[in-house]
Parts: C-alpha cells; structure tokens; sequence
C-alpha cells in the first residue's frame, strides 16, 4: 500500500475517528470503574498518604464510589449520551487524579486520557451516538 492510498483511506473513514475515541475512552472508564469492585485493595494503594488526610470517609467506601462514577460516565461515553459534558467530566476526575499521584507511569498514561477526553469535550458528537438521536 503507498503513502497516497494510505492517506487517501485514512481520509475517507476520518469520520470514524470520535467515535473510536469515544469508545476507546468508555471502555477505559468501563473497566477501570468495575476493577474497583474485584480489585479495591489494589486501588487504594494509588492514593498517596497526603491526599488520603483529604478524603473524608472511608477509603475503600470512596473507592467504590468511585468505580460508581466511573462506570456511569464510561456508559455515558459508550452510548454518546451528554457527551462533551461527560467528557469535560472525565476530564476533570482524571486531572484530580493527575494531581494526586503526582509524576510516575499511572499519571503519564493519565495525561494521555485527560488530553483524549478534553478533545471529545471540544468536538460535537453526533453519530453514533444518543445525542446525535435526539437532535434529529
């Protein structure tokens, strides 16, 4: 295949690109939300000691709060339903997370996210999607 039949495929399917990282975002969301509930004590070992003094309850109580969360905007995502707020939410819950487990390889892979979820906060989602249905 060359370089311009490359390009050239690429740019006749370029409309599946926020819908594939929308889903691949979800998907995210989905497994890391429902790993909170099989594998709680793993996650509470990523909260660092001077953010723990700031969670006022229980943190294994929080942590399934969390996987909660997180399964509910990963479906949100999945299904294109209020889809750039969702998003702008994601975003928001992973710089959170960003700032509390400071410099290492979970916040590097989460900058990655943030930055994906930012984009789709920014781009209007319409097809294949909920929000896409109800605006027709």
């Amino acid at each position: 295949m060359t370089f311009q039949q490359i390009e050239s495929l690429t740019q006749k399917y370029q409309w599946l690109a926020p819908i594939l990282l929308r889903t691949g975002v979800a998907v995210v969301f989905l497994i890391f939300g429902i790993d909170k509930f099989f594998h709680v004590n793993a996650w509470l070992a990523y909260i660092p000691p001077w953010a723990a003094q700031f969670i006022p309850m229980d943190l294994t109580l929080f942590m399934y709060i969390q996987g909660i969360i997180e399964v509910l905007l990963g479906f949100l995502l999945l299904i294109g339903f209020w889809s750039r707020t969702v998003s702008f939410i994601c975003a928001l819950h992973l710089a959170g997370i960003i700032v509390a487990v400071g410099y290492n390889e979970i916040s590097v892979r989460d900058f990655g996210l943030f930055m994906a979820t930012l984009a789709l906060s920014l781009r209007e989602q319409m097809k294949w999607s909920v929000d896409g249905w109800m605006k027709k």
